[in-house]
Parts: C-alpha cells; sequence; structure tokens
C-alpha cells in the first residue's frame, strides 16, 4: 500500500511540474505602418477596440514604423490607424485567439484635400 500511495505522489507532482505554471492566455497585434512609396510611417496612433469584451488599448509605432500592442484578450477587435496628413485607416472583425501574435502590417494612403 505504501509503494503505491509513493508512485501515485511521484506521478501528480511529474503532472504538476510538467503543466505551465503560468499559461499565456492573451494575444499581441504587431505589425509595420507604410506609407504607398514604402517609406516607413512613424508615430501613427493604433487603437484596437473591442465592445463586447469592454476593451480599448492604443499604441504608437516607433522610429522604425513598428507598433506593439500586447496582453489583449481573445476576442473580435476593430483597428484603427491613423497619423498625420495620412487618411485613416480601419479593419474590422479582427479576430484574436489565445496564445497568438497576429502580424498586421498596414499602408496608409496620403490625405489629399480637395
Amino acid at each position: 500500500m505504501r509503494t503505491a500511495l509513493i508512485i501515485l505522489g511521484v506521478s501528480f507532482v511529474c503532472l504538476l511540474l510538467s503543466s505551465p505554471a503560468f499559461a499565456q492566455t492573451t494575444s499581441n497585434i504587431e505589425g509595420t505602418i507604410k506609407d504607398p512609396k514604402g517609406a516607413i510611417v512613424a508615430g501613427a496612433q493604433i487603437k484596437a477596440n473591442s465592445p463586447s469584451l469592454s476593451v480599448e488599448r492604443t499604441a504608437t509605432s516607433d522610429e522604425n514604423g513598428l507598433y506593439r500592442i500586447a496582453g489583449l484578450p481573445a476576442g473580435t477587435y476593430q483597428l484603427t490607424f491613423s497619423a498625420s496628413n495620412f487618411a485613416n485607416s480601419s479593419f474590422e472583425n479582427i479576430e484574436l485567439t489565445v496564445n497568438r501574435t497576429l502580424t498586421l502590417d498596414v499602408q496608409l494612403e496620403v490625405c489629399t484635400l480637395h
């Protein structure tokens, strides 16, 4: 009986150690923002919004045009990209699943005034 309890205890400990202690339960969105000629757009504003989850996060593209929004709960999002002298660009129904990084590169169109 004692041997069976020891084996059961060792098996339980092995099971606990094989599971990640802190499983990632969120996702990320990242990418590069460029203009129509392929030049980077630094300082662009990015907004990820999920009304059903009551989540809204923002980011700003860096000097290399890169952006990253981390720690988003799984769900459906609307993404909006904006920058001075460029037309806004939006994407709807972006589905994020758990423990994934979505790469979304965006080309902003130059805003022309008539």
